[in-house]
């Protein structure tokens, strides 16, 4: 519960890809909203979901509003604080990780691919912004 005085802080979180693992991830954070707020002392808000195609049928259902095949509009929005990489891959994947840190998003990706080969980049970059991933 929150009162005006002392309203709860929201951070904003991108997905870059719907598909299992995105899927998964929508799912995780609907189902435990409300221990991970206890624990950031902060509402975590999914504000968009970059895809490939609208059309293509998805495991989880999610607000239409929220989908967007414009990743890049996606990583430059000022309401998103964190990156989910979830497209998998190296190339368009180091792309938007890559973008996502210039515009100063801290990243989340489990992708071994890409950090196994571009991770020094990654990490500088990160460094460099001052963001985590």
């Amino acid at each position: 519960m929150t009162d005006s005085a002392n309203p709860i802080r929201e951070i904003g979180v991108a997905l870059l890809g719907l598909g299992n693992v995105g899927a998964g991830v929508i799912k995780l954070l609907e189902e435990n909203a409300a221990a991970i707020e206890a624990r950031l002392g902060a509402r975590l808000n999914v504000r968009a979901i970059a895809v490939r195609a609208f059309d293509k049928r998805r495991r989880v259902e999610v607000d239409a509003s929220l989908l967007t095949t414009d990743i890049e509009g996606t990583l430059a929005r000022p309401d998103v604080d964190i990156v989910c990489e979830l497209i998998g891959g190296t190339t368009d994947a180091r792309t938007a990780v890559m973008t996502a840190i210039a515009h100063g998003r801290h990243v989340v990706t489990a992708n071994k691919a890409l950090l196994a080969e571009h991770g020094r980049e990654v990490f500088a970059a990160a460094e460099a912004a001052g963001v985590d991933v």
